[in-house]
C-alpha cells in the first residue's frame, strides 16, 4: 500500500497482521498516537504496533 496516500485520504483505517485484526479505528486516533509515540508515519506506527522492522515486511507494509 501506498501510507501516504492513506494518510491523506482515509477516515478510518482497520490494521491488520497475519491475517488478524490489530485495530480499527478514526484517522485522529493514528494521529494522535503517531505524535505522542513521537513518529513519523502511519509507516512507522504500524511496524511499532506489530514488532516488525521494515527488512521484515521486504520494505513493504
Amino acid at each position: 500500500h501506498i501510507v501516504s496516500d492513506v494518510e491523506e485520504t482515509a477516515d478510518y483505517i482497520l490494521v491488520m497482521n497475519e491475517g488478524k485484526v490489530l485495530e480499527n479505528h478514526a484517522m485522529s486516533y493514528y494521529m494522535k498516537q503517531i505524535e505522542d509515540k513521537e513518529l513519523t508515519g502511519l509507516e512507522q506506527y504500524y511496524l511499532h504496533l506489530t514488532g516488525r522492522k521494515l527488512h521484515d515486511t521486504g520494505n513493504e507494509i
